[in-house]
């Protein structure tokens, strides 16, 4: 959600998202 609501994000929205469900 946070990529598609800001694609400048993408590179910071990415590890994120995967720290979040990786935990």
């Amino acid at each position: 959600d946070i990529m598609e609501t800001k694609p400048d994000n993408e590179p910071v929205a990415v590890p994120l998202e995967t720290m979040f469900h990786m935990e």
